[in-house]
C-alpha cells in the first residue's frame, strides 16, 4: 500500500516511476503504476524497426531522445522537434510484421502506416513503427527462461539508486539526470550503490528478484538534445568497470501483479556478499 500524503517516508523508498512506451523514445514519470506480466503497464511495446526488421534504438539513432510520448484514455501522442503531433491507437491491430531483437524473432504488428512515414521523416531514414501484442510471448533466453518480456533489452524492469547517481554526478562536469539510465523504479534513502548488493527487494506489497546488474552501453551518453558524447560511460568506467562490462543499476524480475506509487517502501529481503553478475 502506498504511504498516506502526511506520513515521512520510509527509509528506502520509491522516488521516481517511469515507463518508456516507445523504445528508445523519451519516458513519462507516473505516480502509480499496475505491474503486469510483462512488466510496467504499456512499458516498452512500440519500437521502431529498420528495413531489415532490426530494432532501432538510440544506439543507431540518437535523435530518438527527441521523441517525446504522451498518454491518453485511448490513445498515444507523439511529439518531436518540427513535427506535427502523431497519433496511434493504444491498441493497435494491424498485420503481423517480422522483427528482430539481439538475433531473435519477436512477434509484433504494424502500428500504423502513417506513423511509420512520421518517425522515418523525422529521423531522416526509413523505420516502421510496430506494437508488440498481448499475444506475443517474448521470453528472455538462455541460460534464464521462462520470464516474460515487453520489447526491453533483455528484463522486464530496471531499477537504479539516487545516491548512486549523486555519486557518479561527483564525477561529471556537468550532472545528469536519472532518465539518462533509462530506468523504470528510482529509490531513494539507500546507500550508493548498496543496490549491487542485493537479491530480493519488496516494493509496496510486491517482490522482486534482482536478476543481475545492467552492464552500460552509448545510450548513457545522449544527451536531452539528442546528441551524443563519451562523457558518462568514460566516468562511469573509470571507477565502476568490471571485466568488460560497466555496471549501474539491476534489473529484476517479478511474478506478482499488482500496483505501486512514488513514496512506497523498498524492504530489502535479501543480499549477497558479493555484487551481483552483470549482463
Amino acid at each position: 500500500m502506498s504511504r498516506s500524503d502526511a506520513s515521512p517516508p520510509p527509509e528506502i523508498h520509491v522516488s521516481s516511476l517511469w515507463i518508456y512506451p516507445l523504445k528508445s523514445a523519451a519516458g513519462i514519470a507516473l505516480s502509480t503504476v499496475a505491474l503486469t506480466d510483462r512488466g510496467l503497464s504499456l512499458d516498452r511495446r512500440w519500437m521502431l524497426i529498420d528495413a531489415d526488421g532490426e530494432a532501432l534504438t538510440q544506439r543507431e539513432s540518437p535523435t530518438l531522445r527527441l521523441v517525446t510520448p504522451a498518454l491518453h484514455p485511448s490513445e498515444l501522442t507523439f511529439s518531436a522537434p518540427g513535427m506535427p503531433q502523431l497519433t496511434v491507437d493504444l491498441d493497435p491491430d494491424g498485420p503481423p510484421v517480422q522483427a528482430t531483437m539481439w538475433k531473435r524473432p519477436v512477434s509484433v504488428v504494424l502500428a500504423s502506416p502513417w506513423a511509420s512515414t512520421w518517425f522515418s521523416t523525422f529521423l531522416q531514414r526509413p523505420c516502421t513503427l510496430v506494437y508488440q501484442p498481448d499475444t506475443s510471448h517474448r521470453h528472455r533466453g538462455p541460460p534464464m527462461n521462462g520470464v516474460l518480456l515487453n520489447l526491453s533489452d533483455g528484463n522486464p524492469v530496471h531499477l537504479i539508486g539516487e545516491a548512486s547517481l549523486d555519486d557518479l554526478n561527483t564525477r561529471l562536469a556537468q550532472p545528469v539526470e536519472a532518465w539518462r539510465f533509462r530506468p523504470n523504479i528510482v529509490v531513494r534513502g539507500s546507500a550508493a550503490y548498496a543496490e549491487d548488493y542485493w537479491q530480493r527487494i519488496r516494493i509496496g506489497d510486491i517482490d522482486f528478484k534482482v536478476v543481475e546488474s545492467c552492464a552500460r552501453c552509448s545510450v548513457v551518453n545522449v544527451g536531452e538534445q539528442g546528441k551524443r558524447s563519451g562523457t558518462v560511460l568514460k566516468a562511469l568506467a573509470s571507477y565502476r568497470q568490471r571485466g568488460k562490462a560497466i555496471p549501474f543499476g539491476q534489473h529484476l524480475e517479478h511474478q506478482q501483479l499488482g500496483r505501486f506509487a512514488v513514496g512506497d517502501a523498498v524492504q530489502v529481503l535479501q543480499q549477497g556478499d558479493s555484487p551481483n553478475p552483470v549482463n
